[in-house]
Order: structure tokens, then sequence, then C-alpha cells
């Protein structure tokens, strides 16, 4: 149609309606196609025209127009009722069947609900017990390094008595400073001690990294089982929800862009927590046994050592005690002897002494015979008699004096032995002073078996 139709020359009142009736004539089907196109020629101006403007006459229409036209509305109706009533039954049974599916998936999705909140429950089950067993095996294994570091501190006590009773022997004297048989067993002892302490160390060591791993995984599980819970809290929640009007509607794609596990691997992950915290437990029991172990034999090893230590100090002290007695006996013969010896010298010197008044009466008869006159210095028998006298008094004095040198020497000797023999008794007495009062005085105060093995 023309974009100047309506004319400019129609009357205001044909120009207002046929600006208010349709532009196409296909929107108005129940008029014939050329209705329009003959109305539209009537307001056409002719080229020079002067005659009036001419209207459509209203009587252009046939009876058989008239009928077509009518059975073509009730053709019509009768297609928009059909196709109205055909809609609106596929329309009834499409609310039917989707109330019908969304019940049922709606049931379906309680019933995933309800399974999850099992499966969650399952799993949160077994996540609470693997927490309670590794967290009492983390405290067990905890008391356990505590019952060491106590054992540790209390093997200073067996290393300190044997640096002591080795210190106190350093202080032995002359030939007593021997490298005896309880000097063996101490140095033995002390390594016994030293090679415990270190073990001790290592297990310390061993317990604070495996308790280090303990912590890990019961951090891990616990944060696995905090999430567990607050999972399972959601979805109970979910699964108690009951439709409301004033619930929220989410867009699709915000509500499941953040979903990055799928069943499996959710599954997956819990069970690889809950094995590295059933591995690291194994590992743990392992450690404290152990070091329950270590602890066993500590103290059985260690007084097993200090009882045959203390069997070496008993008989060192009995052998130094049978020297000493010995040593006494030997001192009181030799006091004896040197009793006899000077007593016997006495008895020379006093010899020597009453032999002087005859060898001088028989040396001055011998002068003053020699006085005589010269025809009576005669050889006689009184002259030999004499000199026999001043000989063998003479003799016994030089074998009196022999014997008298011979047993001053003697003295001498008994009495260096003597000296001897006393410095011998001091120095027993020193060994056996540090070996029964010192060593075993310390050793007295070895520690129990019990605070060896770390017990309060």
């Amino acid at each position: 149609m023309d974009s100047s139709f309506p004319p400019d020359s129609a009357p205001a009142y044909i120009r207002k309606y046929m600006l208010s009736r349709p532009t196409k004539v296909n929107e108005l089907p129940w008029l014939p196609s050329d209705t329009w196109d003959t109305w539209d020629t009537c307001f056409e101006p002719r080229p020079n025209a002067v005659s009036p403007l001419r209207f459509p006459s209203l009587t252009q229409f046939t009876p058989d127009d008239w009928r077509r036209r009518n059975e073509h509305l009730h053709t019509r109706c009768q297609n928009s009722l059909h196709t109205s009533e055909r809609q609106r039954f596929e329309t009834l049974k499409y609310l039917q069947a989707t109330d019908q599916q969304t019940y049922q998936t709606q049931c379906s999705t309680n019933h995933s609900l309800a399974e999850r909140v099992k499966d969650i429950s399952f799993w949160r089950n077994k996540l609470r017990s693997e927490t309670d067993d590794m967290f009492a095996e983390t405290t067990a294994l905890n008391s356990m390094k505590k019952r060491l570091e106590r054992s540790l501190v209390e093997l200073q006590r067996p290393l300190r008595v044997v640096q002591q009773c080795l210190y106190h022997r350093e202080r032995r004297l002359d030939n007593d400073l021997v490298n005896d048989e309880v000097e063996k067993q101490l140095l033995q002892e002390e390594e016994l001690v030293r090679c415990y302490q270190l073990k001790m160390k290592e297990q310390i060591e061993k317990c604070n990294a495996q308790l280090a791993e303990n912590r890990l995984v019961l951090r891990n599980l616990g944060k696995d089982l905090d999430n567990k819970w607050e999972a399972q809290y959601i979805d109970e929640k979910c699964y108690k929800l009951q439709m409301m009007g004033n619930l929220s509607c989410f867009p699709n794609d915000t509500l499941s862009n953040n979903i990055t596990m799928t069943p499996e691997s959710w599954a997956k992950s819990t069970e690889q927590n809950i094995t590295r915290s059933q591995s690291e437990r194994a590992a743990s029991l392992q450690q404290r046994r152990a070091a329950e172990e270590l602890l066993k034999f500590t103290p059985e090893d260690l007084w097993r050592k200090f009882i045959t230590v203390n069997a070496t100090f008993k008989a060192r002290i009995r052998d130094v005690m049978e020297a000493r007695d010995k040593l006494q006996v030997n001192m009181s013969q030799t006091q004896q002897e040197i009793f006899h010896t000077e007593m016997l010298i006495e008895k020379i010197r006093a010899a020597l002494w009453a032999k002087r008044s005859p060898l001088q009466v028989a040396q001055f008869r011998l002068r003053d015979r020699t006085h005589r006159p010269r025809p009576e210095l005669c050889h006689d028998n009184s002259q030999i008699k004499l000199m026999n006298e001043v000989q063998e008094i003479q003799g016994t004095v030089h074998r009196l004096e022999y014997d008298l040198k011979r047993t001053e020497e003697t003295l001498a000797q008994l009495v260096r032995t003597k000296t001897s023999l006393e410095r011998d008794l001091m120095v027993k007495a020193n060994s056996l002073f540090i070996d029964r009062e010192r060593c075993m005085g310390l050793r007295r105060s070895y520690p129990s078996c019990q605070a060896l093995e770390g017990h309060p």
C-alpha cells in the first residue's frame, strides 16, 4: 500500500477510520483479499480529476460471498475449538505427567539424599572410629616417649656411679693401681650404659618423628570429619526440606559450577585418609613396641651387669683382704723377729763387753811377763796358755763382731721389710676403703628397675 494512504484530500472522518484499520489484508482473514484493494482504489486521486470524491459501495458482496464467509467462519471456529480442546487435553495430560515425574524425581532425589546421608554417616563413623584409635595410639606413644625420656634421665645415675668408681679407683697406690678385673668390668658397664643412652636418644627421635606424623594424620582426619559432619548436616537439612513458597531459585550454572569431585573420588579420598591413618597407626604401634622392648631389656641388662660388677668387686675385696691378712701375719712375724734380733744384738754386745775384761787381763799378763828378766823369759806353759787365751778371746771377739754386724744387717733388713709391710698394709687399707666403702657405697644408690623402665 502507498505511504500516502489515505489521501490528504479525504475527509477527516475517513482519514481517521482508515488510519485505525489494519494495514495488511491478511490481518483480517474474514474479508476477501481484494476488498481492501477495491477500497483503496476508491480514494486514489485521478490525474486532472475535477469530479467530487466517490465512496465505495457497501453492497459489493454477493450472497455466495456471504455464505462462503459464514462457512469460513464456522470452519475456522470449529478448527479453533478442536485445536484448543486438543491443546487443553495435551496440556492437562502433560501437567499430570510432569507432576507425576516431578514427584517421582523428588522421591528419587530424597532417596538419593537418604542414601547419601547413610554413606556420609558410614564414612563419618569410620573416621570417628579411626580418629579415636589414632588418638589413643598417639596418646600411648606420647606416654612411651615420656617413659623413654625419664629412663634416659635415670641412666645418668648408673653412668655417674660407674664414672665415680673409676675416678676413686684411680686413687689407689703403688702396685694396687692395677688394671684388674674390676676395672675391666667397670669399663664394660660404662660402655653398656652409654650404648643404651644412645639407643634411648634414637628411640626418642623416632617417637618424635612418628608423633608428628600421627598429629598430621589426626588433623587430616579431624578436618575430614568436620567436613563430613557439615555435609551430613546439609544433606539432612535438604532431605527434611519441604516445598515452601518462600524458597529462592538459583540459576543452574551457579549451583553446580563448584562441584569438582565424583562419588568415587570422594569415597577414595576418605578411604585414603583412613588407610594412611591405619598405616601410620601400625607404624606407631611398631615404634611403641620397639620402645617397650628397649625399656624392658635396658634394666635387665644393666642390672645383670650391675650384679656381675658387684660380684667382681666382692671377689677383689676378698683378694685384697687375704693379701692384707697375709701382710699382717708377716708384719707380726717381722716385728717379732725384729724383737728377737734386737735382743740377740744386745746379747752379742753384752758378750763382747764380757770378753773385754778377760782379753785385757790376758793381754796385761802377757805384757807383764815380757818384763821378766831376760834369763827368765821362758816360753813356758803359762806363756803358751796366755797366748792361746788371747788368741781364743780375740777369735771369739772377731766372731762376735762379725755376728753382730750380720745381725745388725739382718735387723736393718727386717726394719726395711717392716717398713714395706707397713706401706703395703697402708696401700691395702686404702684399696679396701676405696672398693668397699667408696665404690660399694656409691653402687648402693643404683636406680631400680622400675625407675630405669621410665615409670614415675
